[in-house]
């Protein structure tokens, strides 16, 4: 399926071979796959001017997972590959041997070679919008769509974030579980660690998560079975950061059900390993 990296790189591959190219011709062979759009929103039939036929293309942008290509006259044509789309770029002359191609477009260069570009889509999940003007698809498509992820930046994410309860305690440059988590000691240097945070502590430590070894039975010395078990609340032996609905809580809660089950496990398998012991000594001939 391609996502958006893909995408992106088709974007890039695409460049020398469509900008500066005018559409000679454009074919719909399929058409549930195209829709047309006006500067309105309303839906018509679609025909060859509007998948861009005699415009010149001039540029070739993404959003998301979606391509447009804009004409010089301002015409856009919508291009979502859904899971198998491909955009194929073919010498003119080739024949059309591939099956589900659905449409496709005649391009002439510059240095006057034209190629045929077409648009291949198996499962049919993806396909083609056509709109008058860069303003109608992005009033009629892209409304919906959030910003792209290549434009995020940090101090788009802590604006984003600030009118939040937690904004205070928030870095533009680290994730805010780490705020409200007690942390050890760490041997890392200090680069390594967010500005707010206590420099003696990062979540990043080596000591995360708790080593629930020291809460298991340790044999005695004595007699060399297994001394009693101390029951310590769930709170000293896994740290319980605030709130509890954060992801933090989330993997301490399931740490500490790994311990239970551990200590459970242990404690079976010393009270059947003593049964057994006796069963043995009670069922053991006595040789002469």
């Amino acid at each position: 399926m391609p996502e958006l990296p893909e995408v992106e790189s088709l974007r890039r591959s695409l460049l020398p071979h469509l900008i500066g190219a005018k559409v000679t011709d454009a074919q719909l062979l399929r058409a549930d796959v195209c829709e047309s759009i006006d500067g309105h929103g309303r839906g018509h039939r679609t025909s060859a001017p509007d998948l861009l036929r005699g415009a010149r293309i001039v540029e070739l942008t993404r959003r998301g997972k979606q391509l447009s290509i804009i004409a010089d006259d301002g015409r856009v044509l919508c291009v979502h590959l859904g899971m198998s789309g491909q955009l194929l770029v073919r010498h003119r002359n080739a024949a059309l041997t591939n099956n589900h191609i659905h449409a496709y477009w005649l391009m002439k260069h510059a240095d006057g070679s034209t190629t045929r570009l077409c648009f291949r889509d198996p499962r049919r999940f993806g396909g083609l919008w056509t709109f008058p003007s860069v303003d109608a698809l992005l009033a009629h498509r892209w409304n919906a769509l959030g910003p792209d992820a290549l434009d995020i930046t940090a101090s788009h994410l802590h604006a984003a974030a600030a009118p939040s309860r937690r904004s205070s305690s928030i870095s533009p440059f680290w994730p805010a579980w780490a705020t409200s988590t007690p942390m050890r000691p760490s041997s890392r240097p200090a680069s390594h660690r967010g500005s707010h945070l206590d420099p003696s502590a990062s979540p990043l430590s080596n000591a995360w998560p708790p080593r629930f070894g020291r809460s298991l039975p340790k044999p005695s010395p004595a007699a060399g079975a297994p001394s009693e078990i101390t029951r310590m609340p769930m709170e000293t032996r896994v740290p319980r950061p605030s709130p509890t609905g954060s992801m933090a809580a989330a993997v301490c809660r399931a740490y500490g059900a790994v311990a239970a089950l551990q200590k459970m496990k242990l404690l079976n398998g010393q009270q059947f390993g003593a049964d057994n012991a006796n069963e043995a000594q009670t069922n053991t001939p006595q040789l002469p």
